[in-house]
This record gives C-alpha cells, sequence and structure tokens, in this order.
C-alpha cells in the first residue's frame, strides 16, 4: 500500500470513528435527559403526594397526580412494582398505542418512552381489566424489569403490581407470568384480544388460558367479577415475542 492510501486509509478511519462517536454521544445526552425527565416527575409525584397528606376527597384527582395531569392531560396514571426501578407514569392519547413509546411526557422523543394504557381500555381506568405495554430496555428502563419474573424466585421477592389511575390507589398480586406472541399464524395464546370481558365465557377463557401459560403457579386465583391487569413488553426468545405479568386486584 502507497504512503498516500495509507494517510487516505487512516483519515477514513478518523472520520470514521467520528461519526460513531458523535452519534454515541447523542444517544447518551438523550438518555440521560429522559432519565432527567423522569427523575423530576417522579419527585414532583413524591413531593405533592407528602404535602397534601389526609386532603384528598374522594373523587378528585389524586394528590401525586394532579399537578402532572394539569401539564399533561394524557397522564392516565402511575406505575410501580415495589422494591424495582419501575415506578413510571403511564400514559394515554385516544385512539393512538404508539406515541408515548417513542415520546417523554414532554413530547420530545424517546427511545425508552413511557408506559402505555391501550387505546381500547378507558382513559381513567374504570374497567375490570387494563393492559399496559412497555419497551423492554436493556438497561432495565420502563419494563425491562419484568423479564425478572421468568425467575419464580424473584417473583417472591416482589409478588405486587400498585397501579394509581388518576382517582384511585390499587394493589395487585400477581397472578400468571407467560411467554407469547403477537404473531397471527402461530398457537400462542392471543392475550391482547382480550381487553373487555362481555360475558363470564370470555373471561374464563382468558384465565384459564394464562394460568396453563403461566411459568410456574403463583397460588394467586381469580373468578368472574375479579379486577385484571395486565403487562406486555418484547421478549426474544421468538419472533414478535411477548412476555406477560398479569395480577389481580386485592385493594
Amino acid at each position: 500500500m502507497s504512503a498516500k492510501a495509507k494517510v487516505l486509509l487512516l483519515i477514513s478511519l478518523f472520520l470514521l470513528f467520528g461519526i460513531i462517536a458523535f452519534f454515541l454521544i447523542r444517544e447518551l445526552k438523550g438518555r440521560k435527559e429522559s432519565m432527567d425527565n423522569l427523575k423530576e416527575l417522579q419527585e414532583t409525584a413524591e413531593a405533592a403526594e407528602a404535602e397534601a397528606e389526609g386532603g384528598w376527597t374522594y373523587g378528585e384527582v389524586l394528590p401525586k397526580l394532579a399537578s402532572l395531569h394539569e401539564e399533561n392531560p394524557e397522564l392516565a396514571g402511575w406505575l410501580t412494582i415495589p422494591g424495582t426501578a419501575l415506578d413510571y407514569p403511564v400514559m394515554y392519547r385516544a385512539g393512538d398505542n404508539d406515541y408515548y413509546l417513542s415520546h417523554d411526557f414532554y413530547g420530545n422523543e424517546s427511545k425508552s418512552g413511557l408506559l402505555v394504557l391501550d387505546k381500547r381500555c378507558p382513559a381513567d381506568g374504570n374497567a375490570p381489566h387494563l393492559l399496559i405495554h412497555g419497551h423492554n430496555m436493556k438497561n432495565g428502563d420502563m419494563f425491562g424489569v419484568l423479564g425478572e419474573y421468568t425467575s419464580e424466585k424473584f417473583y417472591l421477592k416482589h409478588p405486587t403490581i400498585l397501579f394509581d389511575t388518576l382517582y384511585e390507589e390499587r394493589k395487585y398480586e400477581i397472578m400468571s407470568v407467560f411467554r407469547s406472541s403477537v404473531n397471527e399464524n402461530d398457537t400462542d395464546f392471543k392475550y391482547y384480544e382480550y381487553i373487555r370481558f362481555d360475558n363470564e365465557d370470555d373471561f374464563n377463557i382468558y384465565y384459564l388460558n394464562t394460568k396453563a401459560n403461566s411459568l410456574y403457579e403463583t397460588g394467586v386465583f381469580a373468578a368472574w367479577g375479579d379486577e385484571l391487569i395486565t403487562l406486555s413488553t418484547c421478549e426474544y426468545s421468538k419472533e414478535n415475542g411477548r412476555l406477560v405479568v398479569i395480577g389481580r386486584r386485592v385493594e
């Protein structure tokens, strides 16, 4: 290789490294901004809750969510799994499940997005079954922690889901954990088709399939009339795979 060719090669490599560094720095900066925004939201909610302790009237927006809801009326609630990093706002945009999977609370583009209440659910969460979507982030953000529930040991340490709608605090005990997919042509249970239970038969089909497919037995059972919450995220053991965690409301 001639000296001129070597120089051109070195210049090309420096340019390539520069481009890679630029995009890496931009991605890290965007991720930091997203995490800073989330921390700000968490601190706002915690401060509002502490300030208004004992001053809430049934039917009003919960104090911890009131100011955030005023800032963005598409806030639908707040989801927490005690003892984990999962502690995030849940958003709802009428007719659209995708927007907040790629945007943050303030409308900025975000790879992690936020948690999303399915568009087929009522925005106020007043329904016997709620489906919430979120990205399975490698760094554990959003629904990244749900992958840990493939381990029964992890479940035993974290058996509870807390979901605050705008108007009430709710507690769920985890009932089933299973893998599925959104492929139309396979035999996986189409859990995402069962948002509303029009009758007891629909409920039983959903319930029995979730228990039959569960990775382990939790000892938590449900019956017609119980309220459920379903958390759904990507799972990579198969094409278009999903990991599903289901809870039964106890409070």
